[in-house]
């Protein structure tokens, strides 16, 4: 008996707690805050292009061609 009863008990609790949280609605009065929207300076210089000093996307086969094991580990080492 007490499991059917306390069923009811705790819907009938959450409906009287959570009723006043739903139905609070928002003032139209209240102003929303402003996006902020960062400003750019305007700059006459053009945008330098900065030179890629990645060599991870070059070829490293060159280094296979090295007679030892310990320079071809050096040669590698450029491309990393």
């Amino acid at each position: 008996m007490r499991k059917y009863l306390a069923s009811p008990i705790m819907a009938a609790a959450l409906l009287l707690f959570a009723a006043p949280i739903f139905s609070q609605k928002p003032d139209a009065t209240t102003p929303k805050p402003a996006l902020a929207t960062p400003e750019k300076p305007e700059s006459t210089e053009p945008p330098v292009k900065r030179s890629s000093t990645s060599r991870r996307h070059l070829d490293a086969r060159e280094c296979l061609r090295l007679p030892t094991n310990m320079e071809i580990h050096r040669c590698s080492l450029k491309y990393l």
